[in-house]
């Protein structure tokens, strides 16, 4: 049981460690706390107007990032869940997802993500039905916006297909996530992540209000 006495302490010492958090940690990141087990920072001006085309009727289906293998051996679908599982853990972007509150757009990170993974036998044929369950639009406010897609052609030789939603991912950074999958299934230890996407998100923040900006403008507009 506890006492009237223990309570008043753990209250007290989740304030203070709240307190610290917010003055320490928090306006380095540009970050917010989003309630248990996730963080918010605000999404970034190129997130911002990729959002609201991307939620325009008939365009669910685009800014999607696909990239395809055939994969020659045996593959181990176990191997390769565990190695996304660290992928997902290992990349932010790829356990946010988007949402708007209060008029202004925020990247929800989440500390874990359910990505999805299919496995299923095919032929030849039936390669664009793979892909195009793999490619279906995004729920853009739920996490995590990556699927990946096994077809197995025959015991020796699959179709892997991995894609992710171009607002948590680019053409270099889906290249860097390949390659951190193969070395995760691979069973190699990757090296800490030098830098997060919220690091560059507090970047532009500062940025986007400093002078430097202003007169950056006034160069491109030739004043």
């Amino acid at each position: 049981a506890h006492s009237d006495e223990d309570l008043d302490q753990v209250v007290a010492v989740v304030r203070e460690s709240a307190g610290w958090l917010r003055e320490r940690v928090l306006p380095e990141l540009g970050a917010v706390p989003g309630g248990r087990g996730l963080s918010q920072v605000p999404a970034t001006a190129a997130q911002r107007a990729m959002f609201q085309r991307a939620g325009r009727p008939g365009n669910q289906g685009a800014y999607h990032t696909p990239v395809a293998f055939l994969v020659h051996g045996g593959l181990r679908l176990e191997r390769l869940e565990v190695a996304l599982t660290d992928l997902v853990r290992r990349h932010e972007s790829l356990r946010t997802c988007l949402r708007v509150e209060d008029g202004q757009l925020w990247q929800r990170i989440h500390e874990g993500g359910d990505f999805e993974l299919v496995y299923q036998s095919i032929t030849a044929a039936q390669a664009p039905e793979l892909l195009a369950r793999i490619t279906r639009p995004f729920d853009l406010t739920t996490p995590t916006l990556l699927r990946c897609a096994v077809g197995e052609l025959d015991p020796e030789l699959h179709l892997l297909v991995l894609n992710a939603h171009h607002l948590v991912v680019d053409g270099v950074s889906i290249d860097l996530i390949v390659a951190d999958l193969l070395a995760l299934y691979q069973g190699q230890v990757l090296p800490p992540l030098s830098a997060r996407y919220a690091d560059f998100v507090a970047w532009e923040q500062g940025y986007l209000a400093s002078e430097r900006m202003q007169r950056d403008g006034e160069w491109v507009s030739g004043r």
